[in-house]
């Protein structure tokens, strides 16, 4: 409540505001209606005001989270799930993500972890064509939250899981050729309808091919997009600890060593590499907000959670929970916000200042490493070691 009438206010927002009316939102040309109209259902339920809207990317969180404990349970995680959750809970890009009200994680993060579920708690060896429809169902309504490729992206790493794991590479391809099809026909059918009799004016598709051509085709013949990469990752370490970066390469690589195994956790993995390798080479824009990386956030804390399950079942919550509290305090009092000192100081060109800050955003991680490094040194007990496992998250 402290920082109630003070949340930051992204841009998007500034799109919802515009939806005065149920009208108005139904002809949200930017992007499929979903959005819109759960923004427009928010003002009227609870008043129109921007914390009616922030109470949506709350709200959008709170299903997250019981999405991503269903999925837990569905992996047999469910002693770890409350520490999981807990700290997934904490990790500055859930929190931004709900506070920022962007599209990626208010909308489409909930339906790709509803598609996502109701995979995984399927039985391995069971699946038939009417699995795969459904399966396809739920892809298709994420894609009601926005034109980008990251519901294709899950349909590739089913594939890519099945056909690596044991699954007959022709089941495997007709697998994921069902999931496809009844996701383009329970998304594009529908919103062609809904384009004709709802959107004045040129629509999504027409605004996707000429405005997004338009956009993108100078970049890439200029060159300047092939520098995005780098921006991103820089971008990437102000949203995730090095600790946290760290244990996810270790847990991957171990993952990949295991790999015939088939564990259903490696699909979470197929799938957080793609979405981040598709958004970090192959999207054209050229800057470091992270929101089309969307959901790999908490995909991969919970991939990472998988495989420090022991951790989780020995940890001390309330030390744990302790140290992050200070570090968190250490951070702001000295560094500020990282995410929103670095993009106020990128948007502004003050490249001196921006330089001056990153050496000590730079520093303050030296700290924390330093001190994490210490405790490892001295063979530390079990409170030390919780307390280094909810660092490394948050």
């Amino acid at each position: 409540s402290l920082f109630l009438f003070q949340l930051p206010k992204h841009e998007e927002v500034i799109h919802i505001r515009a939806t005065a009316s149920w009208g108005r939102a139904l002809a949200y040309y930017c992007h499929p209606p979903l959005y819109a109209l759960l923004g427009k259902a928010a003002r009227t339920l609870l008043g129109d005001s921007f914390l009616s809207l922030y109470f949506l990317g709350a709200a959008s969180a709170v299903l997250s989270l019981f999405l991503l404990w269903r999925i837990m349970k569905a992996l047999d995680m469910g002693r770890v799930a409350p520490f999981a959750l807990a700290f997934i809970t904490i990790m500055p890009p859930f929190v931004h993500g709900s506070l920022l009200l962007e599209m990626e994680p208010v909308v489409l993060t909930p339906l790709l972890l509803l598609a996502l579920l109701y995979y995984l708690s399927a039985p391995t060896n069971n699946k038939g064509a009417a699995f795969y429809l459904k399966a396809g169902f739920l892809v298709g309504l994420a894609m009601w939250a926005k034109y980008f490729f990251t519901p294709f992206l899950l349909v590739f790493s089913i594939f890519a899981y099945e056909a690596s794991t044991g699954v007959d590479i022709k089941r495997a391809l007709r697998n994921s050729a069902l999931t496809m099809l009844s996701a383009l026909v329970t998304f594009v059918p529908f919103y062609l309808a809904y384009a004709y009799f709802f959107i004045d004016g040129p629509n999504s598709f027409e605004f996707i091919v000429l405005n997004k051509t338009r956009e993108g085709a100078p970049l890439f013949a200029s060159g300047v997009a092939f520098f995005a990469p780098l921006t991103k990752i820089m971008a990437m370490t102000f949203w995730l600890s090095p600790f946290f970066i760290a244990l996810f390469i270790t847990a991957a690589i171990r993952s990949v060593t295991e790999w015939r195994r088939g564990n259903a956790e490696r699909l979470i993995l197929v799938l957080v590499v793609s979405i981040f390798l598709f958004y970090l080479l192959l999207h054209p824009y050229p800057f470091g907000e992270l929101k089309y990386f969307y959901p790999i956030y908490p995909l991969s804390a919970l991939f990472v959670f998988i495989h420090i399950r022991r951790e989780l079942t020995e940890m001390r919550l309330k030390p744990a929970l302790l140290v992050v509290a200070v570090f968190a305090v250490l951070f702001y009092m000295i560094a500020g916000d990282p995410l929103y000192e670095t993009l106020l100081r990128y948007r502004a060109r003050d490249y001196t200042g921006l330089a001056s800050y990153l050496l000590v955003y730079t520093a303050m991680n030296a700290a924390v490493f330093a001190v994490a490094s210490f405790y490892c040194g001295r063979r530390a007990g079990m409170t030390a070691r919780s307390a280094l496992v909810a660092l490394s998250i948050s």
